[in-house]
């Protein structure tokens, strides 16, 4: 590697300016470090925070304002997250979290491409960086039979935990004004979204104990709010 040349200093900034110069250059910001971004789609993996609690959205901008959420309770929590943007959409539906393509689509339909296969590479070692003892997913969907409803799909997490976290999404809608949000966590009640492709050849089937929330549209026009609801959660759900 070739060294590195330090910019001359402007007339009057004292010497030891340089060697903070210099850190800067050789030390990468883990607030807000970009992973290598595949070339076979536009788009970016941004890494935040750090810790063993890892926080994502691998479809942060096509399901609407959950790479927003994933940042604000991220900033709350003080864990690591993960939030992918600009790498699906409807004419080209890379899945990210696994290397399938495939837009509502159930899983043994889904398609493994060359390229999801590229972006799913760059997604799970962004995510493995964090070495996480827990994983968490949040999605969103447009389903009208779920609009007013959360599914909380679930990946090695015990029976009593799994009551734990149902009891404290619940506990927390009203402080947040989301009294309307039914709440669903698989195992203890009927879900829909229970991530079946992920946890079949994809991020959530390498992570245990994993949690992948799908909220509906409603509760993502006001993210500010949903952040503040995840990370009161997800804060009380994880305190040792």
């Amino acid at each position: 590697l070739p060294p590195l040349l330090a910019p001359p200093l402007p007339p009057g900034y004292p010497p030891q300016m340089l060697f903070s110069l210099l850190l800067l250059l050789v030390q990468p910001s883990p607030a807000a470090s970009p992973a290598a971004p595949p070339a076979c789609v536009p788009g970016t993996i941004k890494l935040g925070g750090q810790g063993p609690r890892v926080l994502a959205a691998p479809h942060g901008d096509f399901d609407a304002a959950t790479g927003r959420i994933v940042d604000l309770a991220c900033g709350t929590l003080k864990w690591a997250c993960v939030v992918a943007r600009g790498q699906r959409s409807k004419a080209h539906p890379v899945n990210v979290n696994r290397p399938t393509e495939g837009y509502g689509r159930k899983s043994e339909e889904e398609r493994r491409t060359s390229c999801a296969e590229e972006v799913y590479a760059a997604w799970s070692t962004a995510v493995g960086s964090f070495s996480p003892k827990l994983y968490v997913e949040v999605h969103g969907n447009v389903r009208k039979e779920l609009a007013g409803r959360l599914d909380v799909a679930l990946v090695g997490v015990k029976e009593e935990d799994a009551k734990r976290l149902k009891k404290l999404l619940e506990g927390e809608r009203e402080k947040h004004g989301l009294s309307w949000l039914e709440v669903r966590v698989e195992g203890l009640d009927a879900v829909k979204m229970k991530a079946g492709a992920s946890k079949k050849w994809g991020e959530l089937g390498k992570r245990a104990p994993a949690l992948h929330f799908e909220f509906p549209r409603r509760a993502r026009e006001e993210p500010e709010r949903t952040a503040r609801y995840l990370a009161a959660v997800l804060a009380a759900f994880s305190a040792d």
